[in-house]
């Protein structure tokens, strides 16, 4: 979803159900797409020797 996407659907949100649960709601969803999000299965078939690696990126 594009920034301009998250925005309307925001103010739209703010609209229909108020600005504090329009901010949570939004807070909610990832930043980016969710087939872009790894899943515990994905990092199982990373290997350990990997892990680390994936780790240090998340910090």
């Amino acid at each position: 979803m594009s920034e301009q996407k998250r925005f309307e659907l925001r103010e739209e949100l703010i609209e229909f159900i108020g600005q504090d649960k329009a901010e949570t709601l939004m807070e909610a969803l990832p930043p980016v797409s969710w087939d872009q999000l790894a899943t515990k299965d994905d990092l199982n078939t990373l290997g350990d020797d990997q892990l680390p690696d994936v780790r240090s990126l998340m910090r």
